[in-house]
C-alpha cells in the first residue's frame, strides 16, 4: 500500500523534522567555523614581510576612499585576482591598469612583492588618475 505524501505544511511547521539545519539560516557551528578560518588568515598575512610604512600614506588612503573602495585589512598582501577585482569595482578597466603601470597588474605585483592590497591598489589608482585626492571624480 502506498502512502500519501506529507504535506509540506507539516513539514516546515515543525511536527515533522526533516533536515534541521535548513530551518535555521544562522548555524552557529559554521559561523565559528568561518571566524576561525579569518583569525587564521589573517595571523599567516601578518607574519609576511610586507612594507607599511609609507610617507603618504594619507594620500593613498584618501585616494582609495575617493574611488568607493575599502582595503580594511592592512596585512593583506596583493594578488593579481584580489587587485583586478577592486580596479573593477572602481569602474579602471585591466587594460587600463596595464598602460598606467606600464606591465601586466600581476608583472607589477612581481616587481613589487613587499606591497600590501592597500598601498598596491592606491598606486595603481594613482598612476591611472581616476580619482583625485579630493574625492571628485572626473
Amino acid at each position: 500500500m502506498q502512502q500519501a505524501p506529507i504535506p509540506p505544511v507539516l513539514i516546515y511547521s515543525g511536527l515533522i523534522p526533516q533536515n534541521p539545519t535548513h530551518l535555521y539560516p544562522f548555524n552557529a557551528l559554521a559561523s565559528a567555523t568561518a571566524h576561525a578560518a579569518r583569525k587564521a588568515k589573517r595571523e599567516s598575512w601578518s607574519e609576511l614581510n610586507l612594507r607599511q610604512n609609507f610617507a603618504d600614506e594619507t594620500f593613498m588612503r584618501n585616494r582609495i576612499k575617493a574611488a568607493g573602495l575599502r582595503a580594511p585589512v592592512r596585512a593583506e598582501p596583493a594578488t593579481q585576482p584580489r587587485l583586478r577585482s577592486l580596479l573593477y569595482q572602481a569602474g579602471v578597466k585591466a587594460s587600463d591598469a596595464n598602460d598606467a603601470v606600464g606591465t601586466t597588474l600581476s608583472g607589477y605585483l612581481e616587481r613589487n612583492p613587499s606591497l600590501p592590497l592597500w598601498a598596491a591598489l592606491a598606486l595603481v589608482l594613482e598612476a591611472t588618475n581616476r580619482y583625485p585626492e579630493s574625492g571628485e571624480r572626473p
